[in-house]
């Protein structure tokens, strides 16, 4: 009778073709196999071989702290989450939402957070009182190069403060929150911005500038053209801009991408005259 167990040649044989297609992968590929492993078993990755080590500090990760909260077989407090972020020192990007405020018992002060360069918070048109734990939360970590905030009663006075605690943001994206076109052109206008880079934004209060007031919007243009002389990226949809405040682009020399989707007030026809201006600028319209 022949024995169903493999022989031990067999067996290391098999072992040996394992290791092998393991280690073709490439290292993005083990990086996205390491995002579904659960955080108790994660915080033992970098000290399984000097490859994995490799991966766990040099690339860069997106932490989704709302995420492995759903991930994981056990609850775990969301300070456990922050401490094996000292294996990672490499993190790149935070994601917070409100459920994940209100499983928050401490300020995360783990060394490889401290220097993370973007944060991103999803909110809700009800989130009052998470506002200002989001604004503490930005002001703790003091090396932000980009700010996300999307759905969320977040205003004016909650940036001002954040951008005052961090001086080297590039990068904002504020989509549909309570920022006013107003008090945002009056911030940029106060020199606060002038480095930035990306700005996409839209806010709730857009739509009572899109038939009344249209002045306002140009007036928020004109005020990137001359207090933003590092813009490239810009988003600013459903917005009341008319050929007056699109024209004063063109004096921004680096800004090559311009998202003015839904602006019933422009036409193909100002936008040619733009590109005439400005023909490596991408402009989209519609």
């Amino acid at each position: 009778m022949s024995s169903i167990v493999p022989a031990y040649d067999e067996c290391v044989e098999g072992n040996e073709c394992v290791e092998r297609i393991i280690t073709s992968f490439p290292d993005e590929i083990m990086l996205l196999v390491f995002s579904f492993i659960g955080i108790n078993t994660t915080i033992s990755l970098p000290y399984v071989c000097k490859r994995w080590r490799t991966i766990c500090y040099t690339l860069p990760l997106e932490l989704n702290i709302h995420r492995l909260l759903h991930n994981t077989v056990t609850r775990v407090s969301i300070f456990d989450i922050f401490a094996t972020v000292d294996y990672f020192n490499c993190i790149k990007s935070l994601t917070f939402n409100t459920e994940t405020l209100s499983h928050l018992d401490r300020i995360p002060s783990g060394g490889g957070l401290k220097h993370v360069p973007k944060l991103s918070y999803y909110g809700n048109k009800y989130d009052r009182r998470e506002i200002s734990i989001v604004r503490l939360l930005f002001q703790f970590f003091r090396s932000l190069t980009a700010i996300k905030v999307e759905s969320s009663i977040f205003n004016c006075v909650d940036l001002r403060e954040i951008l005052l605690s961090n001086n080297k943001i590039t990068s904002i994206n504020l989509w549909q929150t309570n920022v006013d076109i107003r008090d945002l052109t009056v911030l940029i206008q106060s020199g606060l911005l002038r480095s930035l880079k990306k700005l996409k934004f839209s806010s709730y209060n857009f739509k009572s500038y899109r038939y009344t007031d249209k002045h306002v919007c140009d007036l928020f243009f004109q005020a990137i053209s001359i207090h933003c002389p590092e813009i490239e990226w810009l988003d600013v949809r459903n917005s009341g801009i008319t050929v007056t405040g699109l024209m004063a682009l063109k004096e921004c020399v680096k800004l090559f991408h311009l998202n003015v989707a839904k602006s019933h007030c422009l036409t193909k026809k100002h936008i040619k005259g733009l590109n005439k201006e400005r023909p490596d600028m991408k402009i989209i319209l519609r």
